[in-house]
């Protein structure tokens, strides 16, 4: 999930930009749309507004694919271990081989696009009947290059939850990211290589959330009056300013520094248009691939 905290908005402003820019089909709909101080913004489909709730002034908006590591999961369950890879859980491929397996390849994945929709998608387009695919593999197309364009995949589901947020020019100067994933240094940096920009991964950042909803409760309850409360044993963990150390040189931020090779930008820039527009080509496709498969009765 992509999360940004916004002023509350009483028109519809800020949302008909996003639309001109990232949903032409219903460009001219919106724009006839004059804003109206007495309704609430409205939404692209699949972004979500939240109250915050701590300060009333604003807003939480948040953009969230259906599977994004899922993806992961999957294709290390899907294409068994083989020689030389460890096997865990049974015949998946362990975490460490899936990384080693990403760097055997390259940026592109010699020509190999992961759409990463395995169970439908939610956001920047909504369709329960989207399904992932694989395209353009070939009779030299390895298991490497499979699994670095998975990773690949996922990560422009990132980028288009990215500017469907409008944050591109927020996250200039860096890109925080929690969750399991930032224990991969290998997707970390292709991340940082396909949004051009600094990522940074949060120390324990497994725990953010709970460590937040604690906070929040904490302040509810009168025990905190901020919240960032300076007796909070994390404190030293999630305060951090200069986002490279933590406060006592304990569990360092790592960050990733996108790839300065101008073939690699240029092959992410060109991919990444091509991921994009499959998503409105492969529509009918992937409903009528449904009715044929499930037929009601």
């Amino acid at each position: 999930t992509t999360t940004a905290i916004r002023k509350k908005e009483s028109t519809s402003a800020t949302t008909t930009k996003l639309q001109q820019q990232t949903n032409p089909v219903t460009q001219s709909d919106e724009v006839k749309k004059q804003p109206n101080d007495h309704q609430p913004p409205e939404l692209l489909p699949g972004v979500f507004l939240l109250s915050h709730p701590c300060d009333t002034s604003l807003v939480i908006k948040a953009a969230s694919c259906i599977t994004a590591c899922g993806n992961i999961e999957w294709v290390r369950k899907a294409v068994s271990a083989s020689h030389g890879e460890k096997a865990v859980a049974g015949k998946k491929v362990s975490y460490e081989d899936f990384d080693k397996g990403c760097l055997r390849s390259v940026a592109g994945c010699n020509g190999v696009l992961y759409l990463p929709w395995l169970n439908g998608e939610r956001s920047p387009f909504t369709s329960p009947a989207a399904r992932a695919c694989f395209i353009g593999i070939s009779s030299t197309t390895s298991k490497a290059d499979m699994y670095r364009a998975v990773v690949e995949g996922i990560c422009y589901s990132y980028k288009s939850l990215i500017e469907v947020l409008d944050l591109m020019n927020d996250i200039k100067d860096g890109f925080m990211v929690v969750g399991g994933a930032t224990k991969s240094r290998v997707f970390m940096q292709i991340l940082s290589d396909i949004l051009g920009v600094k990522v940074i991964a949060m120390p324990n950042s497994r725990s953010v959330g709970t460590v937040g909803a604690a906070i929040m409760a904490g302040k509810s309850l009168g025990w905190y009056t901020s919240l960032r409360p300076k007796q909070l044993f994390c404190q030293q963990n999630y305060n951090n300013t200069d986002r490279t150390t933590a406060a006592g040189g304990s569990a360092p931020y790592i960050c990733y520094e996108p790839s300065n090779e101008a073939k690699d930008k240029r092959v992410h820039a060109e991919r990444y248009k091509i991921y994009s527009e499959l998503s409105e080509i492969l529509q009918g496709t992937f409903s009528r691939l449904l009715k044929v498969s499930f037929p009601v009765a």
